[in-house]
């Protein structure tokens, strides 16, 4: 074959391949357009869709002790992240901790829970249920069981919460600050169980959050427009099968949903609730202000700040229903001292770590520490038995990139 002739058949054997290429390619795309969800409960189908994590940059470090992981995706991406990075821990809170402690020492049965957890699980929503398809799959761990972990305040399994709002006058640094402590037990997986989670999920506002492994919702936590929540109690179900939210699914509604007091209040009142309970808000706009949550199945109150300062406990103080057993004043002694602290100490709070440990209003039994700073995206955590005994790490959150950084203490109490 002529030389010339041989150059043009390669060519346009060359031109053919390229041809192909670019067709494969764009079927791949169109299959990729066309992928759809799947129905509410069922694993969700992106599958495999990878988590965002920081360039150069582990999602999952350790920052004075305190474990912090951040990532960005699908809920499900998310999920399935987390369970594959923290899948010891995660088997050990379920398998060693909750099934193999908690629920025998409450006499609760697996018949007795599975049947309380039935209408718990019909109102979770698409985001939640997707985030525990994605930690099932990556921690090995049954998405029956991560369901139950959700509702350990409801199966009450957990503790009791102490959290003070500072707002000015009541302090003199420029910043909103909420305080909270929990007293728990959790024994030797406590400090490896908690952790500071930063997520960016799609569809969802970007939040920080203290939380345990294996949980979709907080303990504390704030979120990029500035709200701010600590969750404090939670009654235990009542016989029968009811439905509605997890507190911990309320909490995490509140803080990739929400961004003032007032939406929060709209999202609560609908909210099928079952069980009584209470939380701490904090917002930093419209205007900074505060407000203590409580609610009962039939009513919410929402309890202001008082000269800037605002306190409460595991115990209900605003509302007057009989079968609350509301604590009236004087009847908590975590609430009287801390009260009693925040007073003596008016407009100079500076040091802000040590209200909680310093009122007596936490004790040796103290699981975990926060104080958050909203409007500077700044937190203070210690984890762990004896938390509030200790110095805590103080982190700086980026929203926009989702990074955690640690920062001086003397940067975060200007």
């Amino acid at each position: 074959m002529p030389i010339e002739a041989d150059r043009r058949v390669r060519r346009e054997q060359r031109r053919t391949r390229l041809v192909g290429l670019t067709l494969l390619l764009a079927a791949v795309g169109i299959v990729v357009g066309l992928r759809r969800r799947e129905p509410a409960g069922a694993a969700p189908a992106d599958k495999a869709a990878a988590p965002v994590a920081e360039p150069e940059r582990s999602p999952l470090v350790v920052l004075g002790g305190v474990r912090v992981l951040s990532l960005a995706g699908t809920p499900y991406a998310v999920g399935k992240a987390e369970g594959l990075l923290l899948k010891s821990t995660i088997r050990k809170l379920v398998d060693d901790q909750l099934f193999g402690r908690l629920i025998p020492a409450a006499g609760l049965n697996r018949e007795t829970v599975s049947r309380l957890m039935t209408g718990l699980v019909s109102h979770l929503p698409q985001t939640a249920i997707d985030a525990l398809h994605g930690l099932a799959e990556g921690s090995g761990v049954a998405y029956d069981k991560l369901l139950v972990l959700q509702a350990l305040p409801e199966l009450k399994l957990w503790g009791a919460g102490s959290a003070y709002a500072a707002l000015t006058p009541a302090t003199r640094i420029k910043d909103l600050l909420l305080g909270y402590d929990l007293d728990w037990s959790l024994g030797d997986l406590a400090g490896e169980a908690l952790l500071v989670a930063a997520s960016r999920e799609e569809g969802e506002l970007p939040a920080i959050c203290v939380r345990l492994a294996g949980t979709v919702g907080p303990l504390a936590g704030m979120n990029q427009p500035g709200l701010g929540l600590a969750l404090l109690r939670c009654d235990q179900l009542p016989e029968g099968e009811p439905a509605g939210l997890p507190l911990w699914v309320v909490g995490r509604r509140l803080l990739h949903e929400t961004s003032s007091i007032d939406e929060a209040r709209l999202l609560l009142e609908p909210v099928n609730r079952t069980v009584p309970g209470n939380l701490m808000l904090v917002q930093t706009a419209p205007v900074v202000e505060a407000a203590a949550v409580e609610v009962s199945t039939t009513a919410i109150t929402f309890r202001p700040p008082d000269d800037g300062r605002l306190v409460a406990t595991n115990h209900f103080r605003a509302l007057r229903e009989p079968a609350l057993g509301s604590a009236e004043t004087g009847t908590c002694p975590r609430y009287d001292a801390l009260r009693a602290w925040l007073e003596d100490h008016a407009g100079s709070l500076s040091r802000i770590s040590r209200p909680l440990h310093s009122s007596g209003a936490a004790g040796e039994d103290s699981l975990v520490t926060t104080t958050l700073q909203p409007l500077t995206r700044r937190l203070g955590v210690a984890v762990g038995a004896g938390a509030a005994e200790r110095e805590p790490v103080w982190l700086r959150w980026d929203p926009e990139t989702g990074k955690v950084t640690s920062v001086e203490d003397g940067e975060a109490t200007p």
